[in-house]
């Protein structure tokens, strides 16, 4: 099983990537547990770069741009057969990632996302 971070709308998603450009994925990756390691500002600009690519994406479409924007985990088996998506409530439009009390609040959904995707 592959449990991949994503940004989501509610027709599109775009893989959060690692500094090594392949995609996060919760079965090799932990999370940081605070927002002032170097794994976690990576993991934010991750975050903002996979934000950015889906306002891209969803500007061509019609009303794309007021389409809402979650932080989400895409699970699929080995086989590629089988996916399901978990979304988190904080609408990503309303985050700033500049800021630190945003960030935690990011790294906060992440875990939480992590975490119930760890429990099933």
């Amino acid at each position: 099983m592959r449990s991949y971070l994503a940004v989501a709308s509610e027709h599109f998603s775009e893989q959060i990537c690692g500094s090594d450009g392949t995609p996060i994925d919760l079965v090799d990756t932990v999370l940081p547990r605070s927002v002032d390691t170097p794994s976690a500002a990576r993991l934010m600009r991750a975050v903002a770069d996979a934000k950015r690519e889906m306002r891209i994406r969803l500007g061509s479409t019609p009303a794309g741009r007021d389409a809402p924007l979650r932080l989400a985990v895409i699970t699929t088996t080995e086989a590629g057969t089988g996916m399901e998506a978990k979304t988190a409530p904080l609408p990503l439009q309303e985050v700033d990632l500049e800021t630190e009390s945003d960030r935690r609040r990011v790294l906060q959904v992440l875990r939480d996302l992590e975490r119930d995707i760890l429990a099933s």
